[in-house]
């Protein structure tokens, strides 16, 4: 879902939305910060889920979308995970519903601000007229999980952290143009679905060649952003975020049942990524024809890794 906050205090006509596909105690508290700024009016929750059950409280408009609603017959190309691959779907979700603003911050449910007044964040850029704000931008680093989808773009690759950013309205409609224009070459299966540009190479990327304004926004807010980062590694849930004090910007702060599910996510991606481990356990497995030693080996082997994890 995304949940936009109407503005009513601020200068520069903007809107404040958050990314999301849930209705949970995140996006309420995220909602219920940026609403001190914001104002409530022309408040929205935008989802990309087709969970009709989604129990979303009255007070708060909604716009339902997916690959069949508000965003059907655009000629995107829908990857398999563009929910977490194409975070700027968002935008041309939001883009004709939101047509009295200049400005669209588009925010995840993840971010959390330390400072409880959303004004002291938020009035640092109201005289701030770039057209694409974010974390990070800079020059896509070869490293980066998505570098090689740049080269089915034109321009030096660009990057940034798409978590937390503000465009100027009146570009989603160029940058929609590009993504379907990119989008023909992998519907007509030009190139493999796993070359297909994440949010953050396509905007960073596109808006670079086409010569727009793009700057950080730590550049113009004295918030601390050492705490914000991609590294899921680095996540923390909401209880320890609150310990902290000052003017902080945190991500990616969790619920426990994330935070729960990722770690473990994250442990088994490890465990099959060590070879030196996971591949002795599983050739000792396979050399194992006894069905009854094999899983006791197996129980052994789960013993094992408790006696070490209750040994940290």
């Amino acid at each position: 879902m995304i949940l936009i906050v109407g503005a009513t205090m601020n200068n520069n006509n903007s809107v404040f939305a958050i990314r999301t596909h849930k209705f949970g105690k995140r996006e309420k508290g995220l909602y219920e910060y940026a609403s001190k700024y914001f104002g409530a009016n022309n408040t929205y929750i935008t989802c990309n889920t087709k969970n009709n059950n989604i129990n979303i409280p009255n007070q708060y408009k909604n716009i339902m979308f997916h690959e069949g609603k508000v965003l059907n017959d655009t000629r995107l190309f829908w990857h398999p995970d563009w929910p977490w691959r194409c975070g700027d779907y968002w935008y041309y979700a939001l883009y004709n519903s939101l047509d009295n603003y200049e400005y669209i911050w588009l925010c995840e449910p993840d971010i959390y601000f330390c400072n409880e007044d959303a004004t002291d964040f938020f009035k640092q850029f109201e005289n701030v007229n770039s057209d694409f704000l974010a974390f990070g931008y800079g020059t896509a680093g070869k490293n980066l999980f998505f570098f090689n989808t740049s080269e089915v773009l034109e321009g030096t690759p660009m990057s940034c952290l798409f978590g937390f950013t503000r465009i100027r309205r009146t570009l989603i409609k160029t940058l929609f143009e590009k993504r379907v224009q990119l989008s023909l070459s992998f519907l007509n299966k030009k190139y493999n679905p796993n070359q297909y540009p994440n949010d953050e190479i396509f905007f960073a990327t596109t808006l670079n060649k086409l010569n727009y304004n793009i700057e950080k926004i730590e550049n113009h807010s004295s918030f601390d952003t050492r705490l914000f980062t991609a590294d899921e590694d680095q996540a923390m849930t909401i209880e320890d975020a609150r310990k902290i004090k000052g003017d902080f910007i945190i991500h990616p702060v969790q619920e426990d049942e994330v935070y729960l599910q990722k770690k473990i996510k994250r442990l088994n991606s490890k465990l099959n990524q060590n070879s030196s481990i996971s591949e002795w356990m599983r050739k000792v497995l396979l050399k194992t024809s006894n069905e009854k030693l094999k899983k006791e080996l197996k129980i052994q082997f789960l013993n094992a890794f408790n006696n070490y994890v209750d040994r940290l």
